[in-house]
């Protein structure tokens, strides 16, 4: 989950929070060797999107559109296994 709150400049009028959100979706595969080593590799998309907002203004409201944005990710990872 996330929160924002957008600022209308020039007047410096917040909008109340809006609450938003996050996503994660990947497919990998972990390697683990007998001697304890662990690789984990995984790749997938990471997505956000946060709602429009808007501030009341003395001459009527503005509104922000809704950003949505996905992203590629990768995760690499190496530890060791007790």
């Amino acid at each position: 989950m996330m929160v924002s709150s957008c600022r209308h400049e020039p007047s410096g009028e917040a909008a109340p929070l809006v609450f938003g959100y996050t996503g994660l979706a990947l497919v990998g595969y972990k390697f683990v060797w007998d001697r304890g080593p662990v690789l984990d590799l995984a790749a997938g998309v990471v997505a956000l999107h946060l709602p429009s907002a808007q501030v009341d203004l003395v001459g009527g409201a503005v509104s922000s559109q809704p950003f949505t944005r996905v992203y590629p990710a990768v995760k690499p990872n190496v530890g060791w296994a007790f």
